[in-house]
């Protein structure tokens, strides 16, 4: 009983299982699409091969489809087929085809620029790297020198502190040696005064007197 059941619900669904299923024109260049299952019904479209349409309903000769565009009729149920037409899967193929070589030119495309680029990139690393190299080496050859500079600033600091007090000293003496001359200049002007002021009284007290007339 329960099984009988079963089988009378799985033949119920079967006609809506295949009614709601996907067929195409098969492979002929176009059919009718009638207002009823006859031939003597008016035409309403012409549907070209490999068109898809969803099944309404189903009799011995004649089905009942809906069009993409939403048109409703009746076509010959012998021109139908619910495998993809071989035209549609090459034109499908073909639109792939055309597609995926589009896409390997841009992805070559993309490829040779991204190889460019990294061209580039890898020469200006090297560049870099050389002038980091660079960049190394005159730090240790500026740390060396560095070392031998601080001594020679220390060294030339001494000497100039050691001249600058040779200067002072000299200086003290040129001033000592200055006022020295000055003094024995002084002296002899001096000394020379006194000479001539002696002679000159010396000269008086020895100048012999004139006598006096007599007539007086």
């Amino acid at each position: 009983m329960r099984h009988a059941f079963l089988l009378g619900v799985i033949l119920l669904m079967l006609p809506m299982t295949l009614l709601a299923e996907t067929r195409y024109v098969s492979e002929v260049r176009e059919i009718t699409l009638r207002t009823g299952p006859g031939g003597e019904y008016k035409i309403i479209s012409m549907v070209k091969s490999g068109s898809p349409m969803t099944v309404l309903d189903q009799s011995d000769d004649w089905t009942q489809v809906q069009l993409a565009d939403g048109k409703e009729g009746w076509v010959l149920t012998q021109f139908l087929q619910t495998k993809v037409p071989d035209a549609i899967v090459l034109e499908k193929l073909q639109k792939t085809y055309t597609s995926l070589s589009a896409e390997s030119d841009k992805l070559k495309s993309e490829n040779k620029e991204l190889n460019e680029k990294v061209t580039a990139l890898t020469a200006n690393l090297d560049s870099c790297q050389s002038e980091h190299n660079k960049l190394n080496t005159d730090y240790e050859t500026l740390k060396t020198e560095s070392t031998d500079f601080l001594t020679l600033q220390a060294n030339y600091k001494a000497t100039v502190k050691e001249l600058k007090a040779e200067k002072e000293k000299t200086e003290k003496l040129e001033k000592e040696l200055s006022d020295l001359v000055y003094d024995k200049r002084l002296w002899w002007i001096i000394a020379g005064a006194c000479i001539l002021l002696t002679g000159m009284i010396l000269g008086f007290i020895l100048k012999p007197q004139r006598r006096r007339s007599s007539l007086l």
